[in-house]
């Protein structure tokens, strides 16, 4: 039987070494991990093979609806977090795949309740909010970007290492 190892770092070169390996015992993988992850294999499995016929039937349209992309995700993710179990490894970039795929499988459950009369007002309005949101966030995003550069380019010149960068001017943490 294999034995499961899970890698605690998410360093490429020591996931490849796998220097920080935990064994797990067989008895573990078979008993406890065993059926969720035959479960998500199959419910992964199952969906992408719905979503390949979706594709087909619906051509062009298909790739018009943002939903279908949210599911795509969900099901890739979904298989991703499940795929290193079959060859015995635990691995850091599995779990956030499992992270990921845990989020998109409440969105889409969120979207569900979109079909019902007492709780689909409520959905719209919360995906209409959402997409205000993302709007305004990427309009001030420049706004911030461009403040971020403008420090950078004032306090280059200052002592300590952290204005050195730009990806670590804003966490300037002396006090001086």
């Amino acid at each position: 039987m294999p034995s499961t190892k899970h890698v605690d770092n998410g360093n490429f070169a020591e996931i490849c070494s796998l220097q920080h390996v935990r064994e797990i015992r067989p008895m573990e993988f078979y008993g406890m991990i065993f059926l969720p992850v035959m479960l998500l294999s199959a419910f992964s499995f199952i969906n992408i093979c719905k979503e390949i016929l979706q594709m087909l039937q619906q051509r062009i349209r298909y790739f018009m609806d943002g939903t279908n992309y949210l599911e795509l995700t969900l099901y890739g993710s979904t298989a991703g977090f499940v795929v290193p179990f079959y060859m015995g490894y635990s691995m850091e970039f599995q779990w956030n795949l499992g992270a990921l795929a845990t989020l998109l499988a409440w969105m889409n459950f969120l979207l569900f309740f979109q079909r019902y009369e007492q709780t689909g007002i409520y959905v719209i309005m919360f995906l209409r909010i959402a997409k205000t949101l993302f709007r305004v966030i990427s309009l001030f995003s420049i706004l911030i970007f461009g403040f971020g550069l403008s420090f950078y380019i004032v306090l280059q010149y200052k002592p300590g290492e952290a204005w050195q960068n730009v990806p670590y001017s804003p966490t300037n943490d002396e006090h001086e």
